[in-house]
């Protein structure tokens, strides 16, 4: 939803209340011919909410985010010094302008220093086979916006500040999932090992890699 949000706003969207007597303001295209060209809904998913549109017309995410487990449990349990096992109690006081009276509060929050694997999977499929490149560039684009943004609330006040590093993208073909030696399993993969490399870095050779996928047949709708 973050990377979502902050691809519509650097791509100047439009923005609509999709659903009634909701307050949520977000992109959404007015059919599905606009959506399968639509940068945002393209790689995010797209529903109708029009009256002449069906449930067929839905056009799911492109994206999965799978879940983030905590990679450094032990230490940041080790670390925290509240009663929470692996999140802290950041202590905060709001002051009255106007009488000075303090207002402490407790907001918890992941500690600073906390390690996450974080695993992203872009179907390409018939749908997106002309346009991977570019869903790719935009995919990346808003990780680097989130380096630069927040995740999660009060990040004017120095929450939820992110670092992200690639250490591998993995590109499969169809026949990948059904070969049975391993010679035909790994000639329908294409492997690039990164160590801990900075997504801005990435970013900077994401035409590279997509030469690689080109060259290796991944633009293919039927691969």
């Amino acid at each position: 939803g973050k990377l979502r949000s902050l691809t519509e706003r650097a791509l100047n969207k439009s923005l609509v209340t999709p659903q009634r007597g909701k307050k949520i303001r977000m992109h959404w295209c007015t059919d599905r011919k606009d959506a399968e060209v639509c940068e945002v809904c393209r790689l995010f998913g797209y529903v109708p909410v029009g009256s002449g549109e069906s449930d067929d017309d839905k056009m799911p995410s492109s994206l999965y985010m799978r879940d983030l487990p905590l990679q450094n449990g032990e230490e940041m349990a080790r670390q925290i010094t509240s009663p929470l096992k692996f999140t802290e109690w950041k202590t905060e006081n709001a002051l009255d302008r106007i009488t000075a009276a303090s207002n402490p509060r407790d907001i918890e929050r992941v500690p600073s220093g906390a390690r996450f694997n974080l695993e992203v999977v872009y179907d390409i499929g018939d749908r997106n086979a002309g346009h991977f490149a570019g869903d790719l560039n935009t995919l990346v684009s808003s990780l680097c916006l989130l380096e630069d943004d927040c995740l999660g609330g009060h990040g004017s006040r120095g929450y939820g500040q992110v670092a992200l590093f690639i250490n591998t993208v993995t590109a499969r073909k169809i026949r990948y999932y059904y070969a049975i030696e391993d010679g035909q399993r790994q000639s329908s993969q294409l492997l690039r090992e990164f160590t801990k490399s900075p997504v801005s870095k990435f970013k900077a050779e994401l035409g590279g890699f997509v030469k690689d996928l080109e060259s290796h047949g991944f633009a293919q709708a039927d691969d």
